[in-house]
Parts: structure tokens; sequence; C-alpha cells
């Protein structure tokens, strides 16, 4: 499930500004040094003011004075607006306690202010004290049941715990009570998206945006959805995702999309610089600091390495489907194998989770906890080395990371990019094609290369046989040539349909094979493919089936042609193992270098492309030479077994090598 913004809306109430220039000034010898400092801010006007009707992320604490003027402020220490304000000042402090305790002062001494109990819920909502946090906004509710910053933040806490069709009535509830914001909308956006229903989702990210344009956050999540929709009309000129928008007023793009929508490695590395602080900056302060030399010297020889693979993908996924041969092919005479599996909900009835929790190793599920306990949790254990497999993709746990859960901190496979952070994680394992040395520059981490791909794989897949698949698409059938593409939608760009187009036109009786998830997808493929004149009949969309259904069909296609910026990843590996060509355009950034470093792994090194026009050349000529086509795919069905790409044992101990090089280096550098 996606993340809502939760507490959003901390309010600063009409009250606290007052139209005369002179009141009693606050007596700040009764009380503490933190409480006088807030006071201080607040005689001093250095709190910003907050529009109740446009509700922030987080309260700034420091702000231009002249945005507040001093004389314009009345500070009554025992009114229940001073107390609140005390209260979202601890807040942004990060002093929890504190602020609770603020926020029950200023609830006492006023009871029928709805501000109050909405700040004190934001504060447990953001804890993850969501049964709590629900209980403080029905209690503003029962003060005022129009209060539609309420019924927004009831909508987000019931999003955050997966009652979805609940928060969508509330969401609903707020817009008819006229309240209406970026983040209300944002969030609708994500629950629709949840709820799998694109073309709403896209529309609520659209009015957020038109709301917030400078809002990077929202204008990610808008073009992310855009894309899975394949709707390309309307999308932001490039200029928009240059530098110059990576900056404090935009904020960051959300890395993951950024990775996949421009294909530059020095502004992916600038804009993941710019999240990881926000990461960073937003560590737990429930725990104690991680101390990585205290660490290391308690076990700087230990009998065995303990390896820590912390995933929300420990399931039917991609991630899984690469590194499952790994994980059951690891020495466990030199290493202690544990799988931290932090995905929101338990997907506890999946084959493939089962299948690995079976492997000699140690499985535990913390995906469901507060980041403190999960943290407690994975500290016990006491790792040498984390494994981080997400990255930033779509139900991670980047927050474990920053807060350090061991010595020695990897990330690996499942994001193809920098985190932005030397703090998050220590080391990125990669290859000398997906980050060539001249890169390096562009990574947070110290780069860890694997001598052939960075990519890991099962060579135990099962191919199902051909007669299972039941009765083939007759359009495929009928078919002179089979151009498949197997990548999510997302993926797929003007600039590569417009290749595909001409193809066809050029290749008499040849069709494109794609995979769709939903039919909104089908229907503006088929209305680009017409618009370039091609007859929407020569689009075939396959469903999604097993894996094994899946690899075996792949025999019903001729070539598979690549995505450009976002390279297929497990895709291109899948078709490999399956026996079909691969024809991958080689980018500048690391996910679009992937093609190219598995085809060279393959030793497929001809079908790798420099330029959009060389693919174009390459992709017909194999098209319209079947002999040149028929000695490649024999060339890989040769070869499969016996190149790296598929070698899991070899790739296995490479792996292993590299983790006890990354604690030796560690243990060199801890003074004795």
């Amino acid at each position: 499930m996606n993340k809502p913004k939760k507490g959003n809306g901390q309010r600063t109430p009409k009250s606290f500004i007052s139209s005369k220039t002179s009141q009693s000034q606050t007596d700040i010898n009764s009380y503490s040094e933190i409480e006088a400092q807030a006071i201080s801010f607040l005689s001093e006007g250095k709190l910003e003011k907050k529009d109740s009707s446009t509700p922030p992320q987080e309260l700034k604490a420091l702000q231009d004075a002249s945005k507040t003027p001093k004389d314009t402020l009345n500070i009554q220490p025992q009114r229940a607006s001073t107390l609140n304000e005390l209260g979202l000042y601890h807040s942004s402090q990060k002093n929890f306690e504190s602020a609770a305790s603020y926020f029950k002062k200023a609830i006492e001494i006023n009871k029928t202010c709805c501000d109050p109990y909405i700040n004190y819920g934001n504060l447990l909502s953001k804890q993850n004290r969501y049964e709590e946090a629900l209980e403080l906004y029905l209690k503003a509710l029962d003060i005022d049941e129009s209060n539609g910053l309420c019924l927004h933040n009831i909508g987000s806490t019931l999003q955050a715990i997966g009652a979805l069709e609940e928060a969508l009535q509330f969401y609903r509830y707020a817009l008819e009570n006229n309240y209406q914001s970026s983040d209300l909308m944002y969030n609708l956006g994500m629950l629709f998206r949840d709820l799998n229903k694109p073309h709403e989702s896209a529309e609520a990210f659209k009015e957020a945006h038109l709301i917030d344009p400078d809002n990077n956050t929202i204008l990610s999540q808008y073009i992310t959805m855009k894309k899975i929709t394949a709707s390309w009309e309307e999308m932001p000129i490039k200029r928009r995702f240059k530098a110059q928008y990576i900056s404090e007023k935009h904020g960051a793009f959300d890395p993951f999309f950024y990775a996949g929508h421009h294909d530059n490695p020095e502004l992916q590395h600038l804009n993941a610089a710019m999240h990881a602080s926000t990461v960073n900056s937003d560590k737990s302060n429930g725990l104690e600091s991680f101390n990585p030399q205290k660490a290391t010297k308690q076990k700087i020889k230990p009998a065995k390495l303990k390896i820590g693979y912390f995933s929300s993908n420990f399931n039917n996924h991609p991630v899984l489907h690469l590194i499952k041969g790994v994980l059951s092919k690891h020495d466990t005479s030199k290493f202690d194998i544990y799988l931290f599996d932090i995905c929101s909900s338990e997907k506890e009835k999946d084959p493939y989770l089962k299948e690995i929790k079976n492997l000699d190793l140690t499985y535990l599920y913390i995906g469901n906890l507060p980041v403190e306990e999960a943290l407690s949790i994975a500290r016990s254990f006491d790792l040498n080395i984390a494994i981080d497999l997400m990255g930033y993709t779509e139900d991670n746990k980047i927050e474990l990371f920053a807060n350090r859960i061991a010595p020695v901190q990897i990330n690996y496979l499942g994001y193809p990019g920098t985190t932005g952070s030397g703090t998050i994680n220590d080391y990125i394992i990669a290859d000398s094609i997906v980050i060539p040395k001249q890169h390096e520059k562009y990574y947070s981490e110290k780069v860890m290369r694997l001598p052939d791909c960075y990519q890991c794989n099962d060579d135990e897949r099962k191919i199902d046989d051909s007669s299972t698949l039941g009765p083939k698409d007759p359009l495929l059938d009928q078919a002179k040539f089979v151009f498949c593409c197997f990548n999510n939608a997302w993926k797929i760009t003007a600039r590569e349909f417009d290749i595909w187009m001409r193809l066809l036109k050029k290749v008499k009786g040849s069709v494109l094979w794609l995979l769709a998830d939903n039919n909104i997808v089908i229907e503006n493929l088929k209305k680009e493919a017409k618009a370039r004149g091609i007859e929407s009949a020569r689009i075939i969309f396959a469903e999604r089936v097993s894996l094994g259904k899946h690899l075996a069909r792949h025999q019903w296609a001729d070539l598979f042609l690549d995505t450009f910026t976002y390279n297929a990843h497990t895709t291109a590996s899948d078709a490999l193992w399956a026996g079909l060509p691969v024809l991958t355009l080689k980018g500048k950034s690391f996910p679009s270098r992937v093609g190219a470093s598995i085809l060279t792994a393959a030793g497929l090194n001809e079908l790798i492309t420099s330029s959009a026009d060389d693919y174009e050349a390459k992709a017909l000529r194999l098209a319209e030479c079947p002999d040149e086509l028929m000695q490649i795919r024999n060339q890989l069905s040769n070869n499969r077994l016996q190149c790296s790409l598929f070698n899991t044992t070899q790739t296995t101990h490479n792996l292993e090598r590299i983790y006890q090089n990354c604690w030796e280096n560690l243990i060199n550098s801890v003074p004795i």
C-alpha cells in the first residue's frame, strides 16, 4: 500500500494573532530552557504563521521574523492557544513527549477548541499510534462536524491502516465541506492507486498539481500515474526536470520516479541527495544512536558474518525471482543469513514466501511495526552487514537504514541508483557497465563491483511446458514477425513507441506484443498506434500469468525490444533465460545501462546499440534477416547455462567475497 501524507495540517489558531500591540510579557523564568527559547521565538515572530486553509507538511520552527511582526503577538502562557503553539514547537523539534504534554494541557484548559485535538492527533499519527490519533480527531469532530481538516486527517489515518473505502468516505466528506488542499488531493490520488483506479488516481494527482504546481513530490506521482496509464498528453517539458527545479522551493522528486524519467546520473544524484536530507532529518529520536565502532569492536573476528537482507519483496516479485538462487546457495558455514521482511502487510499465503521460509536461514516479519520497534529487533541480532534490497522503491523502509542497523550497510539490486547519502548506505554493488569508473562521483556510496553483471539470477527457474499455455492468440499465430516488450507500461514513452510503429510499417505482417495491466493502457496505446498510422489490431496485449507460463510464452515472440530511460531488468533476464533475444539501447545512467550489462554477461554484445537510430536499424535488420536472428538465438541457447549471467553459484561466491571485503575495510579502519 502506498503511504499517505500523515497528520497533515498543523493548525495555528487565529486567536494567537492579536491586533493589540501591548500585552503583558511572559515570565520566561518560569519555563525550562527549551520552553523559554520557544516563547522567545513566539515573541520575536520567528515561528512561521500558517494559513489553516493550506495545511503544511510540517511546522518550520524558524522563519524570517518580518513575516510575523513582533508587536502583533499576544503571548499568554496559560492560554490554550499558547500551549498549543508550544506543543507545535516541541513537535517540530521532535520532543514528542513534551509536545504531547502541552497539547494535553491545552485541551484541559479549553475543551471546546479543535486545534489541540487535531495537532495531538497528528503527533500520534506520526508515531504510528493510529487508534489513539483517531480518537482525538473524532473528539475534534464532535466540536465541529464540518471541520474539513479534521475530516481529511481521519481519512489519511484510515488510509494508513489500510481501511481504504472508509478513508475515501471521509475524504469525500471533507470535499463536501469545501475543504480542498494539495495534501488531500495527493492522498486521494494514492488511495485511488491502491484501489486500482488509475484514471481516478491520475485525476486526483492532477488536481493536487494544479493547487501546488511547484511541489515535486506531487508532480512525481502525477507523471507516474500518467505513465502507468500510457497517457502521454500534457507532459511537462524536459526543462521542468532540470537542476534549477531540484531546490528548496520545489523539494526533491521521488527518486525512483526520477531515475526512470530523466537519464542523467549527475541530476539523479543531486535529486537523491536532496531527498536523503529529508530522510536523515526525520531520524527517529526514540532509540539510542547506533555506534558502528562500538558494534564493530565487539565482533571484529566473528566465527560467521551475520548478513541481513531487508526487503518488502520476499514474495512473487521480480527482486525475489532474481535473488532466490543466491539465498539458497549461500555458504552457511561462513555466513548466517537473516531475511527481514518489511512489507507493510505480510503475504503469508504467497508460494514464493513459503519457499524461502524453508531455506536454511532465519526469516522475520517486521513490516507492520513502528520504526523504533523494528530497529530494536533488527539491531538485536548484531548483524555485521545489512543489505538494502529496496532503496527508494515502493514500500521501502529507508528510515531503518538512515537510523543504522549494522556497521556495514549496502545498497543492492532493488534500486538502480544512489540513495544520496553515505550515512544511509556505505556501499552500492554494481558492475563496470552500470557504473563506469567516471560515474563514481555521482554516487554517495562507495562502489563495489561484481566482475560480470551486477544482477544475480536463479538458474533453477522453471519454464512451463508450452502445452500448458492454452490456445495461441490467432493474431500471434498469423503474424510473420512478433516484436515484443513485456516491460511495465510506465517504462514505455513516445520516443520508443515512435520507433516501434515505424518498424511495424516497414515489416509487413509484423505485430507488437505488449503487457498490459488495465484497460486504460490498452485503449491509450491503441489510440497512440492509430495516431501513427498503425491498425490497433496489430498491437496485442498479454495478460498476467504465473512466472513459469510467462517464461514459456516467450517462444511465441521473435525479438524483445527494450525501453530506453529505464531498461528491462528482471524482464530482460527472463527473456534471455527463455531463449528470446533482447535488443537494447545503452543510456547514460544506471537504470538505462542495465540491458547492456545483462547482454554483455550473456555474451550478446551485438544486441547493444548506442543510439536510437542504431537501435531502429538493428531491429529492422534482424526482422528482415531471419538467418542472422536464428544465429543469435542458437548462440543464446547454446551458451545459456555457461554464461556468467546465469551462473548463480559463481555470482553467490562473488557476492560473499564483496561482503567479506566490506567487513574487512571497516575493521581495518577502526582504531584499536
